[in-house]
């Protein structure tokens, strides 16, 4: 069996190497020593309404975008997924996206539950070792007032080390 951190290894290679959603767009990518934050997110989505990737796409396309504006959605049970490649920016915050990679926690703002938040730290902590130069905010701490309490909490109750 592999160990924890063979399996989040893997994981992070897929999600580097996940194929761009954007058929037929002109392609701009992002280097390593250009992501500058890893912004957390929430989706302002209800306990009622689905949960995870699909649901989070769907409603990114509702707002005009081509495809998930996220490059990782982590669903309330914790599950998490691969959105956008990591070299691709993102559409999640105007005047970041091409210096910023994208978290979103599925759920309303302050509801993000224990499996998620767990999930987040260990999210958190692999991408701190591949974008060292990067530091985790959330969409409040990064632009105060336009997020509306976006996530709902601050890194610093999650994750220490950002």
């Amino acid at each position: 069996p592999a160990t924890r951190s063979e399996s989040q290894g893997r994981w992070l290679r897929c999600a580097l190497s996940s194929s761009s959603k954007l058929a037929g767009s002109k392609k701009m990518t992002m280097r390593t020593e250009d992501v500058k934050h890893i912004v957390v997110h929430c989706s302002k989505t209800t306990a009622r309404q689905s949960d995870g990737l699909a649901a989070v796409e769907r409603k990114c396309r509702l707002r005009g975008a081509l495809s998930c504006g996220y490059h990782f959605v982590i669903a309330r049970d914790g599950t998490r997924s691969n959105g956008r490649a990591l070299t691709e920016p993102g559409n999640h915050l105007l005047g970041h996206n091409q210096s910023s990679l994208a978290i979103c926690l599925v759920g309303m703002p302050g509801k993000a539950t224990p499996a998620q938040k767990a999930s987040l730290r260990v999210l958190l902590d692999i991408l701190a070792e591949q974008f060292p130069n990067a530091r985790a905010v959330t969409h409040e701490e990064l632009q105060p007032g336009t997020g509306r309490g976006c996530p709902g909490f601050k890194i610093k109750e999650i994750h220490g080390g950002t």
